[in-house]
């Protein structure tokens, strides 16, 4: 897993929360940290614009949203020289794509035995729930470990883009469903 994982005892893991910041041409690439603090001074700003309008994390960003946290970052953290693209957009995209993974551990269908502990921050499973999940998703091995303090907030930001079964139907229950509204 990405970014915003924090070892046990808070320090940030090594290479693991780091952006690149991409140069054109021959020039050098330059290492983004996103330290805890500016994890979750982007994440309230994605909260605080959504909660304006003019931020939708559920349906893809808005036309500007990447401006817009720019300029929320540069008004929290003076002189961070973050960049809307590619700098922001690339960690929005790891923060999703993190949450999403934590996310289908814990509450997703097919992966039963796993939990999620509020205080520690972490996914809980029995190790061998945990050694059968990473044969099928390596990528998912360092989350084991790590705690996700944003997980919480990202769910308010994201959540209407996991599907959860609720209201699903069947293509019987469809058929049904127009046979019952051609005959009314």
């Amino acid at each position: 897993m990405l970014g915003a994982f924090v070892q046990k005892n808070g320090s940030l893991a090594k290479g693991m929360s780091s952006q690149q910041q991409q140069g054109g041409g021959t020039s050098k690439q330059a290492i983004r940290i996103w330290t805890q603090e500016k994890d979750k001074a982007l994440v309230e700003s994605m909260l605080e614009l959504r909660l304006g309008g003019t931020f939708n994390a559920d349906n893809g960003l808005k036309t500007g949203s990447l401006e817009d946290l720019e300029r929320k970052m540069e008004s929290k953290w003076p002189g961070c020289g973050l960049k809307a693209i590619p700098h922001i957009q690339s960690r929005y995209k790891t923060l999703k794509a993190t949450w999403k993974d934590v996310h289908d551990m814990a509450y997703g269908n097919n992966t039963s035995g796993f939990g999620w502990d509020p205080d520690r921050c972490m996914l809980t499973a029995e190790k061998d729930v945990w050694d059968s999940y990473i044969r099928s998703y390596k990528k998912c091995a360092p989350s084991r470990t790590k705690q996700f303090p944003l997980f919480d907030q990202l769910i308010e930001l994201f959540h209407k883009d996991r599907a959860n079964g609720k209201d699903a139907q069947s293509p019987a229950d469809v058929v049904e469903e127009l046979s019952k509204e051609s005959e009314t």
